[in-house]
């Protein structure tokens, strides 16, 4: 009985802990290891696997941070929306953030979700943000050249992979994938075999396992590829995976927080 009723509570505990506290216990990790001491400081914040459903808790905490961190560039790497009724969501989420710079991703939730592209593409435009899919963008950020490439999503999509071939005389030159399984699959990794054109790599859709054995996941979705959470070498370049910030399917987290990632240039 005593046993029983020990795992009974330890069952209510896990249900606490991975329900309601890790989904909204927000970390903001720092990444200085690609940062050029001769150059200004250029700071890019990655927002990933938002997966908005409401403007709660752990959204209002995102925001908040954005606005304290104020980033030279601000990306959101894919699965932002995965229903087309949440876009008014994605309109009062964009006004609360602010950076000098706004790129968004498509990933395979919105594909799944059927969220119309046109419609996100007029949202975030309305916020100065741009879509990048399949598309590069180049600009200046306090006199140093930046090109971000956006690639559609290895999941649901079609990456174009002959935008790996593009060189680019940037200062800084940024690629983003949703799917990280894009970096490790054949037709890629042969196709840059010789050159890299990529400063930095970024990417997200495993949210880091969501649910874990203290960190050991369980399960990765379809398009993972062998990738985690955290860094790693590619054949293209230098690539962070995201733990992301929501959660699909299951509204919990075990082991695997919520991240916004900052990576100082």
């Amino acid at each position: 009985m005593k046993r029983t009723l020990l795992l009974a509570g330890a069952g209510v505990l896990f249900g606490i802990y991975a329900f309601f506290i890790e989904p909204v216990w927000l970390e903001v990790s720092i990444h200085s290891n690609g940062r050029n001491a001769a150059s200004p400081l250029i700071t890019v914040a990655q927002l990933s696997d938002l997966h908005l459903h409401d403007i709660g808790r752990r959204e209002r905490a995102v925001m908040a941070e954005i606005s304290r961190l104020q980033p030279d560039l601000l990306i959101l790497s894919g699965d932002v929306l995965d229903r087309p009724d949440t876009l008014p969501l994605l309109e009062i989420f964009l006004a609360g953030t602010s950076a000098k710079h706004v790129i968004a991703t498509a990933g395979n939730w919105e594909y799944w979700g059927e969220v119309d592209m046109n419609a996100l593409r007029t949202v975030y435009e309305k916020h100065g943000a741009s879509l990048l899919v399949n598309r590069e963008e180049i600009f200046e950020l306090k006199g140093r050249k930046v090109r971000v490439t956006g690639l559609d999503d290895f999941t649901a999509g079609q990456p174009r992979d002959e935008l790996l071939d593009s060189p680019s005389n940037a200062d800084i030159s940024i690629l983003v994938e949703h799917s990280p399984g894009f970096f490790e699959s054949p037709k890629v990794t042969k196709r840059v075999m010789e050159a890299k054109h990529f400063n930095l790599c970024l990417a997200g859709h495993t949210h880091a396992g969501q649910l874990t054995l203290f960190g050991w996941p369980l399960w990765t979705p379809p398009g993972s590829g062998s990738f985690v959470s955290g860094w790693y070498e590619t054949a293209v370049c230098t690539t962070y995976i995201s733990r992301g910030l929501g959660t699909s399917v299951l509204p919990a987290r075990f082991f695997a927080r919520p991240e916004i990632a900052v990576f100082e240039l």
